[in-house]
């Protein structure tokens, strides 16, 4: 459990054997290439194009967003599980060269054109038909209305709230209602020709007006012509849909391609990183020390004259970091890939950081039949959905977490509230308050703070380690130990202080931790003065990684653990009662079971949702925030790039 020896990895091989050592590369998945600098521009490939892959994936992009919609819903949890398809890379360039691509996207882009066309031609004439429909009692050709030299006659519509505005204005015009709805009025209005004026009026109270002067005839037969053509046109535009539905049974086929060009595109990226002269190529990168034998192997077996020369890391900084634990801490390098990785010189915190995330999540979760849902449930979900193996380690990290989930439901007697009781197995009975006895909720709270004295002692312990690790000793003395004595000691001090013997032990090592601190805290200022401040303020914790302040701050915050398993276990034992209540006579037996599943569920997914956040939080800001520092980067060989396809690891010369 730590992070992969690696060794950087200088390839030598004639420009004639490039494209299938470049494929064979890809294949093996091993080396992480790395882009070579300091070299002129003019030995790096000159042929690259990665702009034309760019506009293939554009396109495919195009015809997928078409097609999507005649695909079949997966359903909510489907969606959040990623697709993977096992598959030769021959077999998958096999379906690529099957599919007529070009044809298929002209032919689908040239339907997509003419149907939007049809779709905006059939929202204009919907407009004009919603237009001339609140008119189809006038029983006047509208072509005919506006004919008069002196008056002017125009068509629209008016809130009601403005309309008697315009009657105020009576004198000035003749406004005829033809029909209403809930808000308008819909009119004509006839005026003076010469009244120019009265437009102005008609802006001022938002008259809408209506331009009928392309149509002629009667209201009734503009609007029933309009809707035929408006049927006529949405069946184009239907048989237009139906062709495009025909060829969507090419999805899957063109996401293949789309994973395929998008391997092409980063196969172009890559080869900017790669040297080239007039006969040799020169590839440069990282691989595992573990990985060197068999590749070798394979190397000699399919190709001759490549020379490799293997090299220690001389920049530290930059060498990509592979993170090695076994099954059961594996699936929680998740939260240290959200948080970011460490670099090649540091250490893997995810051996250190596993147990206390169990913890943290279980006194929040800590619940068995809960927990034993969360294991089932992780079970069943990647039975159902026939998840693949390199997507079942995030189901595996809760799995793992529901089993000590239970384990802490069984020690605290909570079983999906007190839905179930067995308090014989209990150690401390959150529920429970007996005369005479700490009660359950003080004993958790009590235990969650001790865990998080712990847990801060230990990651200070771990950056003392670590600084012992790149031979700082003085520093993992002033800085860490130092304080470890002083907390250890305040705390044992706390604890025995009935005891006047060990009490006294207790001070006597808490004073030489603090005396240590004073002495060391400013050992970085120039002065004598300066050196005993620094190391005085630094007790506070104001210039210095640690101090008492921050270190109660950040034990207090493991309260906590308390506050979410505490509400876990209320919620349950509330939900209980509420079904107890309505659970009487035929209908409550009937009602029961749909209270208890939609009560007990809530809490489930609330209680996940907390018990992964805040203990996230603890891990993150308490835990790594003493010890480790992120900025490294992931060792990413280069290989096969899709987030849907897995090519099998078989090496065939092609």
């Amino acid at each position: 459990m730590a992070i992969d020896k690696v060794k950087e990895i200088n390839i030598f091989l004639s420009k004639k054997n490039f494209n299938n050592f470049f494929t064979f590369l890809k294949l093996q998945e091993k080396v992480d290439i790395e882009e070579i600098k300091d070299v002129e521009s003019s030995d790096f490939f000159k042929d690259i194009n990665v702009e034309k892959y760019d506009k293939v994936i554009s396109e495919i992009d195009f015809l997928l967003n078409q097609f999507s919609k005649f695909e079949k819903k997966k359903g909510f949890i489907a969606d959040f599980i990623p697709e993977r398809l096992d598959i030769e890379y021959k077999n998958l360039e096999n379906i690529v060269n099957k599919l007529d691509f070009n044809s298929l996207y002209k032919k689908v882009f040239g339907l997509v054109r003419k149907n939007e066309k049809l779709i905006d031609d059939i929202k204009s004439l919907r407009k004009d038909a919603d237009k001339i429909k609140p008119f189809l009692n006038l029983e006047y050709e509208i072509e005919k209305i506006d004919t008069l030299k002196k008056l002017k006659i125009i068509f629209g519509s008016l809130k009601k709230s403005n309309y008697q505005k315009l009657l105020d204005e009576k004198e000035r015009c003749e406004p005829v209602i033809i029909s209403e709805d809930e808000i308008n009025y819909y009119l004509i209005i006839a005026f003076l020709r010469e009244d120019k004026s009265f437009y102005e009026l008609l802006k001022n109270i938002d008259f809408n007006e209506y331009d009928f002067k392309d149509f002629s005839g009667k209201p009734k037969a503009i609007y029933e012509n309009l809707m035929l053509e408006i049927n006529e046109l949405q069946k184009m535009s239907d048989d237009i849909e139906t062709e495009i539905k025909k060829e969507s049974k090419n999805l899957d086929d063109l996401k293949l391609l789309k994973e395929f060009y998008a391997d092409k595109k980063n196969e172009e990226e890559t080869k900017l990183k790669v040297i080239e002269s007039k006969y040799l190529i020169y590839i440069k990168g990282y691989i595992k020390e573990k990985d060197i034998k068999i590749f070798e192997q394979k190397v000699n077996e399919n190709f001759d004259n490549i020379y490799i020369l293997y090299e220690e890391p001389k920049d530290l900084e930059k060498v990509p970091v592979s993170l090695n634990n076994n099954k059961f801490v594996k699936p929680f390098e998740m939260l240290v890939n959200m948080y970011g990785y460490p670099k090649y010189s540091d250490f893997d915190p995810t051996p250190f950081l596993t147990p206390f995330f169990i913890l943290f999540f279980s006194l929040c979760f800590g619940d068995v039949i809960y927990g034993l849902i969360l294991i089932f449930g992780c079970m069943l979900l990647i039975k159902i959905f026939n998840v693949h193996e390199k997507d079942r380690s995030f189901f595996y990290f809760f799995m793992i977490l529901g089993v000590f989930s239970s384990i802490v439901g069984v020690l605290t007697n909570s079983w999906a509230g007190d839905l179930l009781s067995f308090p014989n197995f209990a150690i401390i009975n959150l529920l429970e308050e007996k005369p005479g006895e700490t009660p359950g909720l003080i004993k958790m709270l009590i235990f969650s703070l001790a865990v998080g004295f712990v847990t801060q002692i230990f990651a200070i312990l771990l950056k003392a380690f670590d600084n012992i690790r790149k031979k700082k000793i003085l520093d993992a003395i002033f800085d860490q130990i130092s304080w470890v004595i002083s907390l250890v000691g305040i705390v044992l001090y706390i604890v025995f202080m009935n005891n006047p013997s060990l009490s006294k032990i207790f001070l006597y090592i808490f004073l030489s931790g603090i005396i240590l601190i004073v002495l060391t805290g400013g050992r970085s200022s120039k002065s004598i003065i300066g050196k005993l401040i620094g190391g005085v303020v630094s007790l506070y914790g104001i210039v210095s990684s640690y101090g008492f302040s921050s270190a109660l701050g950040d034990i207090l915050s493991y309260s906590r653990l308390l506050a979410l398993g505490f509400s876990t276990t209320v919620l349950g034992v509330i939900i209980n009662t509420i079904a107890r209540m309505f659970g009487q006579g035929i209908i409550g037996i009937l009602i029961l079971p749909l209270i208890l599943l939609a009560g007990h569920g809530l809490n489930i997914f609330m209680g996940l949702l907390g018990s992964f956040v805040h203990p996230t939080r603890l891990i993150f800001l308490e835990f790594f925030g003493r010890f480790y520092e992120n900025g490294g980067r992931k060792f990413s060989p280069f290989k096969f790039k899709s987030e849907r396809i897995v090519i099998k690891n078989q090496w065939k010369e092609i």
